[in-house]
């Protein structure tokens, strides 16, 4: 202190500073204090600052009034005919606090929840970053019901043997950012996984414990005054209205008391069958513009990328830019020994098929993915959350060199993280259309109908697939990952309006279209087999990577289009 106290001496700030813990735990009696004022005479005073998280920018002070600090004892009031709201989960037990106590979830599962609910919350070590190895060892020795953890802790714990040790519990809580699909599903197997979801400004609105399966959804009761604020596809901004009957549970209103209607930044996305369901897609902020005018949201595509064993955490980047980049942290304990281009193996099936959900300049090319060093990682918060605008930052001079040069900066090892610089649009597409003599009318349509026949079923002269008429991928939700085989039924229809060529003996001219039903290895080997003939691409094996040699950034005229029938 003595260091500071010119710094606070220049600023003129008011400074106290609080008593150590051994004076705290001092045995020596003191005199009591008496605190006579009543709760209405003091509801309005300010009891704490809490500042924002700094998830997506600089952290802000929120000052709370007391009456705010009681907002969420106020839910044990609610109607509840089912038993599902979510603090039954922690009254009357032992819970393991796994967040940290200066930040708001922290303070309010170690301070105020205790006191409502009548629970006893218990702590790790405080010497020593959480870890799930920490986590497993409170839930062996600690007799605790369940806990509040930081989903990196969960994420963690999903992947270890700690996992066995979380099948005692009753319950697995989380919040302060999102949990990857993989991890979730592997932890909802075992005990009750509760999605919070809150924010400085209004804590956490009242909501209901879900179903296993639905563990990655939120149900708000009516009384939070939720309503969505639609953006645009299936993204909606999280906003609140004012209830004047349930205004005691409104903790932003009774914070911002001018205020009718509050918008939070937070995106949410419908259930795609169940009312009343949602499930979180990040922030307005995190949505990603690129100079092509094409928007998307990153988020689901980053949590299906950290489903990959080497990774700890991804972020999608390109704002702006014309082709979206990918920046990589790899887990430290899954990678020891392991070079970027070994962990780049382990990482490319799962961008494969997140390419499968992202619009065109949105998929990610090897060439566009970037491995941050042990010395260089991803700036987080202290719930331990990326903090995505810093970290981007953080990797300018990296994103920058990808996006002059179309190669990634040499990794630690000195090895070259580049690959084929994909075809540009605009000028890029008739260079490409000159040099391969490729007709403008000609188009190549790929359907994927996710109808699985018996092997007994599939052959090559079974014609009985239809046509399908192809729809534009922006408007198609992703589906579940199809699980596609040799015996996957396909239809293939090839057009050519300006002349004709030949592909495996069958002719096609401007007024045919031939349909031909194939297995998925065939289907590939048609693919190459037609790019070959229609753009003069030549591959080497069916197993090289279509994005890689450039489709994706082609216009549809040359492509066609891939699309998944859900």
């Amino acid at each position: 202190m003595a260091k500071l106290s010119p710094v606070v001496d220049d600023l003129d700030i008011f400074c106290k500073i609080a008593p150590d813990l051994d004076e705290l735990l001092d045995p020596t009696p003191v005199a009591p204090f008496p605190y006579e004022a009543t709760y209405d005479e003091v509801k309005k005073d300010p009891f704490l600052i809490l500042h924002t998280s700094g998830s997506t920018g600089p952290p802000k002070p929120i000052t709370l009034t007391i009456e705010c600090t009681t907002t969420e004892d106020t839910h044990r009031l609610l109607d509840d005919p089912e038993g599902r709201l979510w603090w039954r989960l922690f009254a009357n037990r032992r819970y393991f606090m796994g967040m940290p106590c200066y930040h708001s979830a922290g303070v309010w599962f170690s301070l105020f929840k205790p006191v409502f609910f009548n629970s006893t919350a218990v702590f790790a070590l405080s010497d020593k970053p959480l870890t799930a190895a920490i986590a497993e060892a409170v839930h062996r020795t600690a007799e605790v019901s369940g806990g509040i953890y930081p989903p990196s802790v969960l994420e963690e714990i999903s992947r270890t043997e700690s996992l066995s040790g979380a099948k005692g519990l009753e319950f697995m809580a989380y919040g302060g950012g999102p949990l990857s699909k993989s991890a979730g599903d592997r932890l909802s197997k075992v005990t009750i996984l509760h999605n919070f979801i809150g924010f400085t400004e209004n804590s956490a609105p009242p909501r209901y414990v879900m179903e296993p399966e639905d563990w990655n959804y939120f149900e708000f009761h009516p009384a939070s005054g939720y309503f969505p604020e639609h953006l645009h596809d299936d993204l909606y901004r999280m906003s609140f209205r004012r209830l004047p009957e349930y205004e005691f549970v409104q903790t932003v209103f009774r914070l911002f008391p001018e205020l009718d209607k509050y918008s939070s930044g937070d995106i949410l996305s419908p259930h795609p069958t169940k009312p009343n369901l949602w499930t979180y897609g990040g922030r307005t902020d995190d949505l990603i513009v690129l100079s092509t005018g094409e928007k998307f949201n990153p988020i689901p595509a980053e949590l299906m990328l950290k489903g990959c064993s080497a990774v700890k955490d991804t972020l999608i980047v390109g704002d702006g830019r014309s082709q979206a980049a990918l920046l990589v942290e790899c887990d430290p304990e899954t990678t020891v020994g392991m070079s970027n281009e070994q962990a780049l193996d382990e990482l490319w099936p799962f961008v494969q098929r997140v390419n499968m959900t992202l619009p065109t300049q949105g998929r990610l090319l090897k060439s566009n993915i970037i491995f941050a060093s042990a010395e260089k990682e991803f700036s987080r918060s202290p719930k331990g959350s990326v903090q995505r605008k810093a970290t981007v930052a953080n990797f300018e001079a990296e994103l920058n060199n990808l996006y002059s040069t179309g190669k990634s900066l040499p990794n630690e090892n000195g090895h070259s993280q580049s690959a084929k610089k994909p075809i540009s649009n605009g000028n890029g597409y008739n260079q490409f259309t000159k040099a391969n003599n490729y007709s403008q009318g000609s188009k190549l349509d790929l359907i994927i109908d996710h109808t699985t026949k018996s092997p007994s079923q599939s052959t090559n002269s079974d014609t009985s697939s239809a046509v399908t008429t192809p729809v534009s991928p922006r408007t198609v939700k992703p589906a579940a990952e199809p699980n596609i085989d040799d015996t996957t039924s396909l239809s293939i229809t090839t057009v050519s309006q300006q002349e004709k060529y030949s592909l495996d003996e069958e002719t096609v001219d401007k007024e045919q279209k031939v349909t031909i039903a194939v297995t998925e290895s065939q289907a590939v080997s048609f693919i190459h087999k037609a790019l070959e003939v229609i753009c003069g691409i030549h591959s080497k094996n069916n197993d090289d990577d279509l994005f890689e040699l450039g489709l994706d950034s082609a216009v549809p005229e040359l492509w066609g289009a891939i699309y998944l029938i859900g």
